[in-house]
């Protein structure tokens, strides 16, 4: 019983985290490099922006109004994704100017 409670309580923190490392400001403020070798959307560079085809809406990256990925962690400016495109995982970094 003690584990099963352990468990819930496990899942509820770190669906709490999940819940507060995505919202959209920490996502579109920044302009986001690829970082890893498999995984990427696109070019490798993500700009949610007026001059931009991507767009971010909960938990889902659009390109065009299609979705392309999905993002499951943002935090110390890095961001996890789910490319949708080659089913992999991707690691994208802020990247300043």
């Amino acid at each position: 019983m003690k584990k099963a409670i352990l468990r819930i309580c496990f899942g509820l923190f770190l669906l709490a985290v999940y819940a507060c490392s995505l919202r959209g400001g920490c996502v579109t403020s920044y302009k986001w490099k690829h970082t890893t070798s498999n995984g990427g959307i696109g070019s490798g560079m993500l700009y949610f922006g007026k001059n931009s085809n991507y767009s971010y809406q909960w938990p889902l990256i659009r390109r065009d109004g299609e979705s392309v990925g999905v993002i499951l962690l943002c935090c110390y400016k890095r961001m996890v994704v789910y490319s949708l495109e080659d089913k992999r995982l991707g690691v994208y970094q802020y990247f300043d100017e």
